[in-house]
């Protein structure tokens, strides 16, 4: 459960980042 939601976690921070790449770009 804790591993599952780590992964979601890191998911989400990567879509961010990508996320904030398109914006500034």
């Amino acid at each position: 459960l804790i591993f599952g939601f780590a992964v979601t976690e890191a998911l989400g921070i990567f879509a961010l980042l990508i996320a904030f790449l398109l914006l500034f770009t």
